[in-house]
C-alpha cells in the first residue's frame, strides 16, 4: 500500500487547535499553505493564547517583508512582555527562500536564541513552499512547529458549510453542498463568497 505524500495530506485543523491549547503556544511557528483562511484562524489562536488586548501594543510586534531586518527581529524577540506573560511577534511575508547566505546565517542563530517568554510566527503567502533543501530550513525545521494548511477532507468541509449557513439563519442540503464543493473547490476563502 502506497504511503499518502506529505503534501497532499490534509490539515486537521481541530486537532491541530486542541493541541494548541493543551500544550500552550511553542517559540516558533512556520505557517504555510493554500487553505490561507484556516492558516488566518490559527494564527488569531496562537495570539490570543500570547497576549490580551490591552497587552496588544505592548507586547505585540509585526514585521512584514517591508520592515523586515534581522536587527528589528532580534528587538522584538528581545522586547520583554508587559501586562501579559509572553511576548508575540509575527513575520509577515518574508520569502524565506530568498533570504541571501550572510541574513540566513544570522537569522539561525538568532532563532536558535528565542526566550521562554517569546512566540515568534513566520506567515508565509498561500503561493509560498519552503525549499527544504536550504541551509536555512535544515536549521529552521527542527527549532519550529511547521503547520501547512491544506483543504480540509470532505466531512470537515461539509459540516463547516452546513454551520456557516447555520450563522446565518439558513440551511443547506448535502447535494447542495456537494455541489457548491465542486463548482467551488476544496478551500474556504473560495467557498465563503
Amino acid at each position: 500500500m502506497a504511503k499518502k505524500s506529505k503534501k497532499n495530506e490534509k490539515f486537521n485543523y481541530n486537532a491541530s487547535v486542541n493541541a494548541l491549547k493543551a500544550e500552550g503556544p511553542a517559540g516558533l511557528y512556520l505557517i504555510w499553505g493554500p487553505e490561507d483562511y484556516l492558516a488566518d484562524r490559527f494564527f488569531e489562536e496562537i495570539k490570543k493564547l500570547c497576549i490580551t488586548s490591552e497587552a496588544d501594543d505592548f507586547s505585540y510586534r509585526r514585521l512584514d517583508e517591508r520592515d523586515f531586518s534581522l536587527l528589528s527581529l532580534k528587538e522584538a524577540i528581545d522586547s520583554v512582555p508587559f501586562l501579559s506573560e509572553r511576548s508575540f511577534v509575527e513575520v509577515n511575508g518574508l520569502d524565506l527562500n530568498r533570504l541571501p547566505e550572510a541574513s540566513t546565517t544570522e537569522l539561525i542563530k538568532i532563532l536558535k536564541d528565542i526566550p521562554d517568554y517569546c512566540t515568534v510566527v513566520f506567515t508565509e503567502s498561500s503561493e509560498f513552499e519552503p525549499d527544504k533543501r536550504l541551509k536555512l530550513y535544515k536549521a529552521f525545521l527542527p527549532l519550529c512547529k511547521e503547520l501547512r494548511f491544506s483543504a480540509q477532507d470532505g466531512s470537515q468541509l461539509m459540516r463547516w458549510i452546513v454551520r456557516r449557513f447555520a450563522a446565518d439563519g439558513k440551511e443547506i442540503e448535502l447535494p447542495a453542498a456537494q455541489r457548491l464543493i465542486s463548482v467551488s473547490g476544496e478551500l474556504m476563502n473560495r467557498l465563503i463568497p
